[in-house]
């Protein structure tokens, strides 16, 4: 049931693991808890599991809500043949690990004001800072996105110049077609001139090159003004919106190591 974060756990100094599942059952995660020791677990599931606060309360550890995602899905009809729709001047670069450095600044400069929201969940807010978030973040795709290790993982960036303005990662699930963009990052200076929208055009060229027909992508609930502007630029495209989602995050901390060093 749950997966385990190596790179959280190792940044964190927390046992961290992740849970995404339409539903579960709290008895067998409290057991799963006790016999592999975590310390802090992610879990991400729908707004439909009207009961996840009692699975949760039977763990008999305190979680906090950490917030809400809204995924969206599209089907791609028509093959696209630009690459980029405002910027022409970008270029494009595949990330192969050499260009570790532009990596985190992009990530650090896009996410640095809110990240994945452990730096604000009571208790660990004392341990989990938003530099050791970004740090986790630019580990995990610094490591399991270099496309030559790991085939259907791929970071696009975007370049005016030899300055990195943006990036896009991107996970391919071939058996049906769907292409995953778990993160997508503007730096502030190239925000609000059309690059958010050349990522999104790059992304489905790339796909369609992919023999992908489906897209997917997350953005959080409280971001209206994100919201909007992904939509109107899926529109723009003509893509077909198929499905669209919300799942609850929530935090639960059984803070196992902590106990015994108490």
């Amino acid at each position: 049931m749950i997966g385990f974060s190596e790179i959280e756990s190792e940044v964190f100094g927390l046992k961290t693991g992740r849970i995404n599942a339409d539903s579960f059952d709290g008895e067998a995660l409290l057991h799963e808890i006790q016999e592999q020791g975590y310390d802090l677990i992610r879990i991400k599931a729908p707004t439909g599991f009207d009961a996840i606060n009692v699975e949760l309360d039977k763990t008999g550890y305190p979680f906090y809500f950490a917030g809400a995602v809204r995924q969206l899905y599209f089907k791609d009809l028509t093959e696209p043949t630009e690459q980029l729709a405002v910027n022409k001047d970008l270029t494009m670069e595949l990330y192969d690990g050499s260009q570790r450095e532009q990596l985190w600044r992009v990530i650090r400069a896009s996410y640095m004001m809110y990240p994945l929201g452990y730096y604000k969940t009571p208790v660990i807010n004392k341990i989990i800072s938003k530099d050791k978030e970004i740090e986790a973040m630019c580990r995990y795709f610094e490591k399991y996105f270099i496309s030559t290790d790991y085939p259907d993982n791929f970071i696009w960036f975007m370049k005016r110049g030899e300055e990195y303005v943006g990036l896009a990662a991107l996970h391919f699930r071939r058996d049906e077609q769907t292409m995953e963009c778990p993160l997508g990052a503007v730096i502030p200076d190239a925000q609000n001139s059309g690059v958010f929208y050349d990522i999104i055009k790059f992304c489905r060229y790339f796909s369609w090159q992919q023999d992908a027909r489906f897209i997917e992508a997350g953005m959080r609930s409280e971001n209206l003004i994100s919201q909007h502007v992904f939509l109107k630029h899926i529109n723009k495209e003509g893509m077909v919106l198929t499905g669209d989602k919300v799942d609850y995050v929530f935090h639960l901390l059984p803070m196992l190591s902590k106990q015994k060093s108490m």
